[in-house]
Parts: C-alpha cells; structure tokens; sequence
C-alpha cells in the first residue's frame, strides 16, 4: 500500500540575485509533494537531447518500438536527470524485452523504490525545485532523480526524488518552504 501526504513546497524565484547574505530568494511558489511507492518496472529507453521537443519524440519512438513488437506501455515516458546535454528517455513496458542492438534502444530493469514526488512543473524549472526538496529530505535521497512527462509530453511533469524512507513518517508535515 503506498503511503501519501500532501505537502506545500516553496520552489525558489530567479536565482540572480539571492541577496548580499547569501541567502536564496524567497518561495515564489508553491507545488504538491508527496510520498509514494513506485512498482518494480522493466523499460526500454533511447537516448535523445534535453529539449521538450527531442524527448516527445524519443517517446513517441518508444511508444512505436514497443508496439509493433506486441509490448504494452505503462504509465507516462520519463527521463533520469544527471546534468547531461543528452539523456535517455524510458518508457515502462508490461514485458520483458531484448531489442537488438542497430535500434539504438536499450532494456533494463528498473526496481520498486520510494520517492518523493513534486508535481506542476515545466521541465526547466524542475532543477530549481530538485535543490528545493533535497534541502527538505537531506541524507534521504538515495539515487538520481526522473522527471516524468505529463498528459502533454516533457514541457510540464512531475519531479521523483528516490529515498531511502519516508521523509513524512512522523505525520503530515507543517507546511515549510524551500530554503
């Protein structure tokens, strides 16, 4: 059973000028964040650039593969940020698949985990709230996090955060901004 709770989580403003203190400028924002469990998955991923544009397609591509071979996606396509110019963009299958080599798409493995998730983004806002809730769950965060495409495609989408536990355990937290 997953566990959930609501949160309000401040998402920081411009970063130009975040004051003579150092500190970072106030919440301009507010955004649902959650915990959740995420199942166990096998995906099949391409690699595409980090642009909106380039990721729907690399998507659609995946959505395509899998089809004529008789797999059934799941779920909405999402990317692992690491800071790269390029990425791969996954999309989870219902089966296990071997695609050959020449196709440029990959299958892996991908296993249940925690995550906190932070919904209402745009794709370029999502490294400004990622700082924001590593503020929040500290030493918790245990792998890179994904950014999940809406109903849209990658323009807007919901942040994952994996963690080691539920940084919410003790309750429904009070609400805190990211500072």
């Amino acid at each position: 059973m997953t566990a959930q709770y609501a949160r309000s989580l401040g998402t920081r403003g411009p970063q130009s000028n975040p004051g003579a203190s150092g500190a970072p400028p106030a919440p301009s924002t507010t955004r649902p964040t959650e915990y959740a469990v995420r199942p166990a998955a096998t995906t099949v991923s391409i690699e595409a650039e980090f642009t909106s544009r380039a990721l729907d397609e690399a998507a659609t591509r995946l959505r395509s593969w899998a089809a004529t071979r008789g797999f059934p996606t799941r779920g909405r396509p999402f990317v692992v940020l690491d800071g790269a110019q390029t990425c791969r963009v996954f999309v989870a299958i219902d089966d296990a698949a071997d695609p050959h080599p020449e196709t440029g798409v990959t299958a892996e493995r991908r296993p249940a985990g925690a995550v906190v998730a932070t919904s209402n983004m745009t794709r370029r806002q999502a490294e400004d709230v990622l700082r924001g809730v590593l503020d929040l769950i500290g030493d918790l965060a245990s792998g890179p996090p994904e950014f999940h495409a809406s109903k849209e495609g990658f323009g807007e989408g919901t942040l994952h955060v994996p963690v080691l536990s539920d940084p919410f355990a003790a309750g429904p937290p009070s609400k805190q901004s990211a500072a």
